[in-house]
């Protein structure tokens, strides 16, 4: 074997006869491929082959070629983030710090350069023990998001695509706002529809999601199916709306169907979970009678399901309604059909729930009467 290379002498060593000899060579500048040679001469340090007029490989010299690069590890659990509420930002409502723990063990790391959810780095590098990360901060508004970066060097000089590159994921979220009231089923709403276009075997689970525009914590989401069984993957809220999922429910099944908000698509520790009850199942249904109405001048509003009600003793309806406001005085809803299971009763049964959980759903936002 020969290599042909630019050998820079390191040093002569006195190697007796049936001794054991260490050497140890560090590289420099970062380099991971390292070519090292052994040359054998005569004990006078003259650099005279110990045989022949000239060096030849596998006699005399040996070389060989190693690879370094699994001796200095690149391992993401050393970085930890913290985003806290305090002073340091003064006109920020957050404060992003930084940890590194790197093992005692790992030792080729001597520089470090930050970079902030807007992509601009921290340069030149900074130095590891003159210069600390933990010193180092960056400061974020009420509702930001996004990835921060740690770029870890050998030397000053080394390129970033090079080095060992940490991400995490940070939101200045949690710290401010409820991310997760007491009400947020109700940011969900269902309707479950026999939609021939669609299937003819099964209905179709419409969703739609309201979140109040006073709660910036979530970003993605993931829906689950009655059987638990993961529908999407982290869908973005703005480019994947939900109303774009389309899932199918077949006919007598029932179940919860559940929403997962989450906080980032990174750090996923700040989830909510919103619920909703929903059947497939349109074999018993009636149309209420209704006697005509006076004011036929003013409009009713279009027809609207509600989502599915799941009542007290087990039963569930679906009801049809619509409403108006007549002489700009009366307000007027009128039950148009109902859904439900057998369980809830006659139909004379079935319309009195309705028009009871109508009532107290309000969902026409109606005026209270005086009394």
């Amino acid at each position: 074997m020969t290599q042909t290379f630019l050998a820079v002498p390191n040093g002569t060593i006195n190697c007796p006869m049936g001794q054991t000899v260490n050497y140890t060579m560090c590289p420099t500048n970062g380099d991971y491929f390292v070519i090292w040679r052994v040359k054998i001469s005569k004990k006078d340090s003259s650099g005279v082959p110990n045989c022949g007029t000239s060096f030849i490989e596998a006699k005399t010299m040996y070389t060989d070629t190693m690879d370094l690069s699994s001796c200095c590890n690149c391992d993401p659990s050393w970085l930890i983030v913290t985003v806290v509420k305090d002073s340091t930002c003064p006109d920020s409502e957050c404060t992003v710090r930084f940890i590194l723990n790197i093992p005692d063990s790992i030792t080729c790391y001597n520089y470090y350069v930050t970079e902030n959810i807007s992509g601009t780095k921290n340069l030149p590098p900074k130095n590891l023990k003159t210069q600390p990360i933990s010193d180092f901060y960056y400061c974020l508004n009420k509702g930001q998001y996004g990835t921060v970066k740690v770029y870890l060097l050998e030397n000053i000089g080394e390129i970033l695509d090079s080095a060992c590159i940490i991400t995490k994921g940070v939101a200045c979220d949690t710290a401010t706002i409820d991310c997760c009231p007491s009400n947020i089923n109700d940011w969900l709403t269902t309707s479950v529809v026999y939609d021939t276009t669609f299937s003819d075997t099964c209905c179709r689970v419409l969703m739609n999601l309201h979140i109040p525009d006073s709660i910036t914590c979530f970003h993605y989401y993931y829906v689950q199916g009655i059987h638990d069984e993961y529908l999407t993957d982290y869908n973005n809220l703005v480019t994947q709306p939900i109303d774009s999922v389309q899932y199918c429910l077949g006919t007598g099944e029932s179940g919860i169907i559940k929403v997962t908000l989450v906080n980032n698509y990174e750090n996923r520790d700040t989830t909510c979970t919103l619920q909703k009850f929903v059947i497939c199942d349109t074999n018993f249904s009636f149309v209420p009678p209704c006697e005509p109405l006076d004011h036929p001048e003013d409009r009713w509003h279009d027809s609207t399901w509600t989502d599915t009600l799941l009542l007290e003793n087990g039963c569930w309806i679906q009801i049809l309604y619509t409403w108006r406001i007549a002489t700009n005085f009366y307000q007027d809803f009128m039950i148009l059909s109902v859904r439900y299971d057998s369980s809830c009763g006659s139909n004379e049964e079935v319309f009195q729930k309705a028009l009871e959980q109508l009532l107290k759903l309000d969902p026409m936002n109606f005026i209270p009467l005086p009394g």
